[in-house]
């Protein structure tokens, strides 16, 4: 796609809509879509043809969470909320990460996505953990972005701070982009988050 995509944006033409015909007249039996940016308006164009199924992909809200977070796009807001119901309702399916997104997603289109939480397979970052534990006092973890669950999100703190505890570690949880604060956190916890401001 990023390809034709290139290719078609040197010509100087319509690119939307000449990404979906090339997407078309690939034999296939449906397409998968992550709605960042572009590729929403693109799913919603092929689930308009309805060729194919069309599933989607929704990591953040397009509206809600990036474009409230712009100076530059805040007046968009919108008009991505419209198009972000739009494509979720003519879309074949869709998928979330949580059930905050899930129920939200069903109240504006009256469908329900399935959740699927990503993650790295344990094998896949073992060999990190003697260089990054070892010779620490503290057990360090990040997360970048919204919070769509406080309430996930309390009950993963309790369960970080009690497993860096039976290691004998500190847990320290940074945090960048999240809308809670300190306040939201409950006290005896307080010491293991900190907020940094949105990069």
């Amino acid at each position: 796609i990023w390809q034709t995509y290139r290719m078609l944006n040197d010509r100087k033409v319509p690119v939307i809509e000449n990404v979906v015909d090339a997407l078309m007249k690939v034999d296939c039996d449906g397409y998968w879509i992550v709605s960042h940016n572009e590729g929403l308006r693109v799913a919603l164009e092929l689930s308009r043809r309805q060729k194919r199924p069309v599933h989607v992909t929704v990591h953040d809200d397009w509206a809600g969470a990036l474009c409230a977070r712009s100076k530059r796009y805040k007046f968009m807001g919108a008009s991505a909320n419209k198009m972000t119901i739009a494509t979720l309702k003519a879309a074949h399916s869709f998928d979330v990460v949580s059930e905050g997104m899930q129920d939200y997603y069903l109240e504006l289109t009256g469908k329900s996505g399935q959740i699927c939480h990503r993650y790295l397979a344990p094998e896949s970052i073992k060999h990190n953990f003697e260089k990054v534990f070892s010779v620490q006092s503290e057990m360090v973890a990040g997360h970048i972005g919204s919070i769509y669950s406080t309430d996930h999100f309390i009950a993963f703190l309790n369960m970080f701070h009690d497993f860096a505890f039976t290691k004998g570690k500190k847990a320290v949880l940074k945090m960048w982009g999240c809308h809670l604060s300190a306040g939201d956190v409950p006290q005896h916890l307080r010491d293991s988050v900190i907020f940094y401001k949105t990069l």
